[in-house]
């Protein structure tokens, strides 16, 4: 905008000497006329580009504004990318299983109810023998559990055969999320890692169905391999997705 206002101010100045010169040579002022016009002439030109780059200016103004602000959303977005999408049932039996893991981490029963099976709901089960009486939780069910404080009767202690008595977030503790699943040392699918003494049922107990386990070989090296735990995710497909439907927990027994 400067240089284009230089400009008017060179022209007008010239314009000014053409008259000063026809003042002192009267026999030219046809040559006055055609000068005075061309300077005219190119005065108004200038002005229209000083217009026109004015608009372009005040346009990459506009176009700056909007590219901060997708800015903006990018990053945000990136800043939230790492968190997992927990709403939506994965045709990756995988992803499908990973997400649940998540919910199970970050304790988000709603998320968990999402990824459920929604008419079979989830069935609990401490050891990996399920039995016919495992406690099931219909999907509708599930986002009230952890602040239930009702005592439930998950099953019977392996050794000792106690009753297993505990509410929702003792047996959660102890039972569901015990270790950090979701960065285990070995992941499978439809074949057990962890084995002891106990008997599998999950092909009878969880027919038609395929499940993923998640495995830690041991923590104290002074047990040998025997604190060994596996969370094993159960799942049965409708309509090419992947719903929850088993949560076992599976470890060393006497």
């Amino acid at each position: 905008m400067k240089k284009f206002h230089k400009k008017i101010g060179l022209v007008s100045i010239l314009l000014i000497v053409l008259l000063l010169i026809a003042a002192c040579s009267p026999e030219d002022a046809a040559a006055l006329t055609e000068a005075k016009n061309k300077a005219l002439e190119l005065e108004s030109q200038i002005s229209s580009q000083a217009d026109a780059l004015s608009n372009i200016e005040l346009e990459n103004e506009s176009l700056n504004t909007l590219v901060n602000s997708l800015k903006e959303e990018v990053a945000s977005l990136q800043e939230n990318s790492g968190t997992p999408a927990l709403t939506q049932p994965s045709s990756n039996l995988l992803q499908a299983a990973t997400d649940v893991v998540a919910a199970l981490q970050s304790q988000d029963m709603t998320a968990l109810a999402d990824l459920t099976d929604p008419s079979g709901g989830v069935t609990f089960s401490p050891y990996i023998y399920v039995n016919p009486g495992s406690l099931n939780f219909q999907a509708s069910a599930l986002s009230a559990l952890p602040n239930d404080t009702t005592v439930y009767t998950w099953g019977t202690y392996d050794g000792s055969g106690d009753s297993m008595d505990l509410t929702f977030s003792d047996y959660y503790a102890a039972f569901v999320y015990d270790h950090d699943y979701l960065n285990p040392e070995i992941v499978s699918f439809n074949q057990l890692i962890g084995t002891g003494n106990m008997i599998s049922n999950l092909s009878t107990a969880f027919p038609n169905t395929s499940y993923v386990e998640f495995h830690f070989s041991g923590f104290d090296p002074q047990y040998s391999g025997m604190d060994w735990s596996s969370l094993i995710l159960v799942f049965n497909q409708q309509n090419g997705l992947w719903y929850l439907t088993g949560i076992i927990h599976n470890g060393w027994t006497i």
